[in-house]
């Protein structure tokens, strides 16, 4: 008997829900722990409730820094307390979204002047961080920092007249996956960029 609690964040800090994974990261971290991890049971099959939501806190510190984001869960209490029993049932019944790859554009230069004078980068993260957010259906996570799992976006432009033309290349940590030459109109730039993004993210991992 005892009490445990598990606080989603630190008081000073978000405790994010993403609608990629479909509730919120406390929420998705303890089921996934539950489902994956045998150590939380005792006799392998009973569940501890203190094993568990430490077991999550650590795997939901991992989540959110290999997304960049700050959110630390805070455990309360030394309770050993065993709450149920969990089965292959019970783990075949927990669906998890499926994990997905983190996006975000790290470099942006105009070959000419050495300045990202069209303020792609700002325009691309916006749009990485729109699109992402919006829909479940989303291929990739948009990650606000950068982090040594993120898939780094970066773009090299010359403009021509009207003409916008840039390099992009797709790196995660020194691997490049992906490189893409990508046109648009200088008056257009919002379809410029939903072009890199579309291109560019299919190839993030």
């Amino acid at each position: 008997t005892g009490m445990f609690i598990l606080a989603a964040s630190a008081s000073d800090q978000s405790a994010y829900e993403l609608p990629q994974y479909k509730q919120g990261l406390l929420t998705y971290s303890l089921l996934y722990t539950l489902k994956n991890n045998p150590e939380i049971l005792d006799e392998g099959q009973y569940l501890n409730v203190q094993k568990w939501f430490l077991e999550s806190e650590e795997y939901l510190q991992d989540l959110v820094e290999n997304m960049g984001y700050e959110q630390a869960a805070q455990p309360f209490g030394t309770a050993n307390i065993r709450v149920g029993l969990v089965n292959d049932e019970v783990k075949n019944n927990i669906h998890l979204a499926e994990e997905k790859p983190v996006v975000m554009c790290a470099n942006v230069m105009n070959q000419g002047t050495f300045n990202d004078d069209l303020g792609l980068k700002e325009k691309v993260n916006a749009y990485l961080n729109e699109a992402s957010s919006r829909s479940m259906e989303s291929i990739f996570v948009y990650a606000p920092k950068e982090t040594s799992s993120v898939n780094k976006i970066n773009i090299l432009y010359v403009v021509q007249d009207d003409e916008v033309i840039c390099q992009v290349k797709l790196f995660k940590n020194t691997k490049e996956l992906n490189q893409q030459e990508v046109r648009g109109d200088k008056n257009n730039l919002h379809a410029l960029v939903v072009d890199i993004v579309e291109k560019i993210v299919l190839y993030a991992e």
